[in-house]
């Protein structure tokens, strides 16, 4: 599982916790997360995911300014 690249989670029931626990997966590189339960809070998380190339996060309730943050 260490060696995975790409984690499709859209429309799962996931929140900011289990956002948390994508640090165990240090490969991943594309990230989609549309219409989850993520907020604002998750971009600490993501911000340490250093492999991460392409994130998607439509439809989730993260604002433009901590969007702006993972840039």
């Amino acid at each position: 599982m260490r060696a995975l690249t790409l984690l499709v989670l859209a429309e799962c029931p996931i929140g900011d916790d289990g956002i948390e626990l994508l640090k165990h997966l240090p490969a991943i590189k594309d990230l989609v997360l549309d219409k989850t339960r993520i907020t604002d809070e998750a971009i600490k998380s993501l911000r340490g995911m250093r492999s991460l190339r392409s994130l998607s996060l439509s439809g989730t309730a993260i604002g433009p300014g901590p969007m702006a943050a993972l840039r």
